[in-house]
């Protein structure tokens, strides 16, 4: 073996990460290793300061560059892992401001090289294009997955993803071949059902839940690059609405609110997909387990023992308690 003569690289990582929400300092227990860490961190102080029930539809992050001074964005993995490489202090605080069109954006735009609006507005369509059939169809497939559930039980009138998952299980169990078409993690993070071996309700909830499954597989990685789209295109308002000339066309800051309104349903809807794609993992993983596995295995045992009758003997083993009996399962 040869002598390795490289160098290390250069790099830096704090030993502490500060978030510093209406000038209040909250230091996190625990070092966030991803931008989806550094989120959730936001979300439990953001939630205790503003009393929001989603409120990083309304926030975004920034931190002071060690060696430049420049106010940079965090938005995305790419950036929360750029600011952890090149920070040489102990200590990374991370801004969190509100409202992204009224104050936020106290950014020096000129060194981040702001987006042009036209330009931003035209990446954002053009991406929304691409992804309008994926999110048509997934919002589609779970309206599909909750009149499904709904058919069968009456828990309640919005069924949790938990529920919806607990249905379709339940009615494929029902189904001979149910051992053989049911498979746990065959495609992470998603149960993968054979619908070659299953027949009737079982084979129609299959279908929908493979459809709903597909997409939101499919749509999960556009996210980051969908909120980049609907950042750019905040800057550049904040950058339009406060030149001079504009500041008087009543019209323009009509249809910049309008806009700025639109831009912030869109966050939401992110989030809202980022949510329900991570209560679905944590699902599918939790039914994964040896424990959850017998008890599916018991659902089986049971429906095809006794039927509908015993079907909310088999619920039980999920600790879910329908209000009224599985009567169509047969």
């Amino acid at each position: 073996m040869g002598n390795d003569c490289r160098r290390p690289s250069t790099t830096y990582t704090p030993k502490k990460v500060q978030l510093l929400i209406r000038d209040e300092t909250f230091s996190l227990p625990i070092l966030p290793v991803s931008y989806e860490s550094l989120e959730q961190n936001v979300e439990l102080v953001a939630k205790y300061m503003y009393q929001s029930s989603d409120p990083l539809d309304y926030y975004h992050m920034s931190y002071i560059h060690s060696k430049t001074g420049a106010q940079q964005q965090l938005i995305d993995e790419k950036s929360f892992q750029a600011a952890l490489r090149n920070w040489n202090d102990k200590i990374l605080q991370v801004r969190v401001d509100r409202d992204s069109y009224k104050c936020m954006f106290a950014l020096n735009t000129c060194e981040s090289g702001s987006p042009n609006l036209d330009d931003s507005v035209m990446a954002l369509v053009k991406h929304a294009g691409i992804i309008e059939e994926y999110v048509v169809t997934l919002l589609e497939g779970y309206n599909n997955l909750l009149n499904f559930a709904e058919k069968f039980s009456a828990y309640t009138k919005s069924p949790s993803i938990k529920v919806v998952i607990t249905t379709l299980i339940l009615v494929i169990s029902s189904s001979p071949n149910a051992k053989t078409a049911m498979v746990f993690l065959n495609s992470f993070p998603y149960i993968d059902f054979n619908i070659d071996l299953l027949e009737g309700e079982a084979l129609e909830g299959a279908k929908y839940w493979n459809d709903f499954s597909t997409c939101l597989q499919r749509i999960i990685p556009q996210l980051p690059n969908m909120k980049k789209n609907f950042v750019d295109v905040q800057i550049g308002l904040k950058q339009h609405s406060m030149n001079s000339e504009l500041k008087k066309n009543n019209n323009f800051l009509s249809e910049a609110e309008t806009l700025s309104k639109a831009l912030t349903a869109g966050l939401s809807f992110i989030r809202k997909i980022k949510n329900l794609h991570k209560n679905v993992v944590e699902m599918v993983e939790n039914l994964a387990k040896p424990e959850q596995e017998n008890a599916i295995r018991s659902i089986q045992n049971i429906i095809e023992i006794s039927g509908a009758y015993g079907a909310a003997a088999a619920l039980r083993l999920f600790s879910l308690r329908p209000s009224v009996k599985l009567s169509n399962i047969k």
